[in-house]
């Protein structure tokens, strides 16, 4: 069975790519595909602690990525480069996974049988 890399560049609110990224990572996860979850661009903001959803009358998205690994969502990385370019230190989020340099993306993006992008 192919890999699949789901790339979530979208912020946390304001449009519901983020939360789409999510929910199909935990489906494709619950139907025994091999997932990889890569925060990139403005996807890391995403990762950003104390974060509530409730005052846009959203799901709130910290909840849904701490139902990752319920959903044997367990391969999740970040992207570097997209943490630099906005100014933002690892140790002030919450990471889901490792923080890849600019080569392990590439190779993540080599070994992935197939790339969604939300």
């Amino acid at each position: 069975m192919k890999s699949l890399l789901i790339v979530s560049q979208s912020p946390p609110y304001g449009r519901s790519s983020a939360a789409e990224a999510l929910d199909t990572a935990m489906a494709a996860a619950a139907l025994e595909m091999p997932v990889t979850l890569l925060f990139d661009g403005d996807g890391v903001f995403q990762l950003l602690p104390n974060q509530d959803g409730t005052a846009l009358g959203v799901r709130n998205h910290s909840q849904l990525l701490e139902a990752l690994p319920a959903f044997e969502v367990e391969r999740c990385f970040v992207a570097g480069p997209a943490l630099a370019r906005r100014g933002l230190a690892e140790n002030a989020l919450r990471l889901p996974g490792p923080v890849l340099d600019a080569a392990a993306l590439r190779a993540l993006y080599r070994d992935a049988g197939l790339v969604l992008t939300y």
